[in-house]
């Protein structure tokens, strides 16, 4: 079997793997299968007491406070997580994000800056 040959069917298999995978996981990384599911979200921080703009959020995390998204939902709070670990605030932040996949039902996510992650169906 030639050399190129071993790496077509690695790749393949790879790719393969990745996506039978992400079927038993909330997170879809590295593999074809994310773009499966369309999850519609709100997305709502308070820093402090106060609520942030629309606009605060999508410059704080790098998208819409609300719109749609053809990743997994645990993707969406993955961002937010990752984002709050590398900020520099002094405030304390909460996050609510509500999320609807497929059209099932919504469900909610909350998220303080202390570390504390709370799921809840809605």
């Amino acid at each position: 079997m030639s050399v190129k040959r071993i790496f077509i069917l690695l790749f393949l298999s790879i790719q393969v793997f990745g996506v039978i995978l992400s079927r038993f996981l909330p997170e879809r990384l590295f593999c074809w299968a994310p773009h499966d599911q369309q999850t519609y979200y709100f997305l709502n921080v308070w820093q402090g007491t106060r609520k942030l703009s629309g606009a605060e959020v999508l410059k704080r995390y790098g998208m819409p406070y609300s719109g749609w998204n053809s990743h997994a939902s645990a993707n969406l709070n993955n961002l937010v997580v990752l984002r709050e670990s590398r900020s520099q605030d002094s405030l304390p932040i909460e996050v609510l994000l509500l999320t609807r996949t497929n059209g099932k039902n919504w469900q909610r996510w909350w998220y303080k800056t202390d570390g504390h992650a709370k799921f809840s169906p809605k």
